[in-house]
């Protein structure tokens, strides 16, 4: 078994311990994942980011590419030790997401097929330099089907 599929294991079987109700979230109401706010974060230095913005009954969210879980589960081991010097991936994506009234949170519990049928709109993309403009041009096309 690799490490992948024990990391999948191990949250299947204590999906509470990874879950992060509304009242818990660290962020309280200033979530973008839990209430319908614009976030805007970057890093140039490390050239990582979120962006994110709801438009009528989508989100857009523009972030680096996600990790892998044994990517995301060293990246902690690495700031649990100190010795976590930032992400390495050079690819970024924005995906646009049918959420209705509703937040990304609403997404959190959904099958991999129930959630692709809500992505109306995935894009991948290299340059740290078209990550704001990438983000913004799909919120403008976005307005549009409104």
């Amino acid at each position: 078994m690799d490490t992948n599929d024990l990391f999948e294991q191990i949250v299947k079987a204590n999906p509470d311990a990874f879950e992060v109700e509304n009242d818990d979230c660290p962020m309280g109401d200033d979530c973008s994942i839990h209430f319908r706010l614009q976030e805007r974060y970057e890093d140039s230095e490390l050239e990582t980011g979120r962006y994110i913005d709801y438009v009528g009954d989508y989100v857009v969210v523009t972030e680096a590419a996600p990790l892998s879980p044994l990517e995301a589960l060293m990246s902690l081991m690495d700031a649990m030790e100190g010795t976590f010097d930032g992400f390495t991936s050079e690819d970024f994506h924005t995906t646009v997401i049918k959420v209705g009234e509703g937040t990304l949170s609403d997404t959190n519990n959904l099958s991999d097929e129930e959630y692709n049928q809500l992505v109306v709109h995935d894009q991948s993309f290299n340059r740290w330099e078209d990550f704001a403009q990438h983000h913004n041009d799909t919120v403008k096309m976005v307005q549009g089907w409104n």
